[in-house]
């Protein structure tokens, strides 16, 4: 039994250290995040949509700058002229012409109210991509830390059926010298069968895993080194939660998206009220028409400047109940904008709680590996001895294995919640994926660079 219990020291010591090590060869890709920003589908069209608006843009903007259009042609004239004041005459001839106009708008209150619109509408395509990087920072990491958990997971599940695979060889030599009844060997074949289905569902949750994860970095089959650093490595930005909230107030994506819908809600009851204002509009021309070819024809140049000036006097009622609409989506896009805060402060505060619960279940976790690779050792020592079973110690054995594997699942809950409170507050940036990749590494974080999403040509 002492050179029994002496192989199984070394097989589970093997196993524990399979499991902590598990991948450990494999270099987590610093530039995952950059080939996330290269190939994840959502953010290359939020970029997309992004240029578009500020496309649109320029376009009201064309509105208020002078419009200028020129114009010529050339005519064949067959003509058969009767007078009485000479005589009847037929003739054919040539006729050109060709022209200038200009209009610059002076006085449009409407324009101008739509050009202010089109800015603001630009600044929320441009909100809404900061938002898109922001979230795809949050689902390169919750994928990111599936596949480590997924990785782990199979780690465990592998090493069960392998120990459940030892201990069953062991009972079949124990039961062919009949030391045991068929019963126990019967017990030991259904852990082997369990165990062996567990870890094809493991097999198939990391291949999952993967995909998803694939799928944002465009790369397929990735195998990522798991947490080397320690648990305090990465903290929360601020201890007190109104510190957050205040954060989220102003940077919030969907806080910033609804004030810049109140903002255009504004734009469009100023657009309504120029509806009952005049419009004043400078037009120039000049132009030549050339018929000299024909027996009264002219060589005619024309110039001319002024002003024209349209003022609404009544449109049915129109105008007014156009003001009315405008004023009343204007109290609508006030109440959305209460409720965008309200609910980002409700997010702010759950996802704090979280953080601050995985932190705690970290603590407790760490304490649960601590006894329980105690136990495990005792649980050894009483089999040595003759006072416990080889189930005992296979059970112990299995007892450590899953609490190595949940206090890394606890980390990457707790740095998920930390993504996720940094999202709802608005203050995620490109460089907490170096914050994170420095948690996995063990090694310092980058100096973050500064985002830019920013399409181009932006006003």
């Amino acid at each position: 039994m002492p050179k029994m219990l002496a192989d199984w020291r070394v097989f589970s010591a093997a196993l524990l250290l399979a499991v902590a090590n598990a991948a450990q060869a494999v270099q987590l890709p610093e530039d995952l995040f950059d080939l996330a920003l290269e190939n994840d589908p959502t953010y290359r069209a939020a970029l997309s949509e992004a240029e578009a608006g500020s496309q649109q843009f320029k376009i009201r903007r064309g509105s208020v700058l002078p419009q200028i259009n020129a114009s010529a042609g050339a005519q064949r004239v067959d003509s058969e002229i009767e007078s009485q004041f000479f005589s009847s005459f037929e003739e054919t001839y040539n006729s050109y012409n060709y022209g200038v106009n200009l209009r610059q708008p002076l006085f449009r209150w409407d324009l101008l109210s739509r050009l202010e619109r089109g800015r603001i509408e630009n600044l929320a395509a441009r909100v809404k991509l900061r938002r898109t990087r922001q979230e795809l920072v949050g689902r390169l990491t919750t994928a990111y830390f599936n596949v480590l958990a997924a990785q782990d997971a199979l780690a465990t599940a592998k090493a069960e059926q392998a120990a459940v695979a030892r201990n069953l060889e062991q009972v079949q030599d124990r039961f062919d010298v009949g030391q045991i009844a068929v019963t126990g060997l019967r017990e030991a074949q259904a852990r082997a069968d369990v165990a062996e289905a567990s870890a094809i569902e493991a097999e198939l949750a990391l291949i999952n895993a993967q995909d998803l994860l694939s799928e944002i970095v465009g790369i397929q089959a990735l195998e990522l080194q798991p947490l080397q650093g320690q648990h305090s490595d990465v903290r929360m930005k601020y201890d007190n939660v109104g510190a957050w909230i205040d954060q989220a107030m102003t940077r919030n994506s969907p806080v910033v998206a609804a004030t810049l819908q109140y903002r255009i809600a504004e734009q469009d009851v100023r657009q309504a009220e120029s509806g009952l204002m005049p419009e004043v509009d400078l037009t120039a021309s000049y132009g030549n028409q050339d018929s000299s070819d024909s027996r009264i024809g002219q060589d005619a140049t024309q110039a001319t400047i002024g002003l024209e000036v349209n003022v609404p006097i009544y449109a049915g009622g129109t105008l007014r109940a156009q003001k009315a609409a405008a004023v009343s989506r204007l109290e609508q896009r006030a109440a959305e904008l209460e409720r965008a805060r309200i609910q980002a402060a409700t997010e702010v505060r759950a996802n704090f709680r979280a953080v601050r619960t995985a932190d705690r279940r970290i603590a407790a976790l760490s304490k649960v590996v601590t006894s329980s690779e105690a136990a495990l050792e005792a649980v050894r020592d009483g089999y040595e001895v003759g006072t416990r079973t080889l189930v005992d110690v296979l059970d112990a054995e299995q007892a450590a294995l899953r609490a190595r594997r949940d206090v890394n699942a606890a980390r990457y809950n707790y740095l998920t919640a930390m993504i996720d409170l940094e999202l709802a507050a608005g203050t995620v940036q490109d460089g907490d994926w170096q914050r994170l990749n420095a948690a996995m590494t063990g090694k310092a974080p980058a100096q973050p660079q500064k985002n830019s999403d920013s399409p181009r040509n932006s006003p």
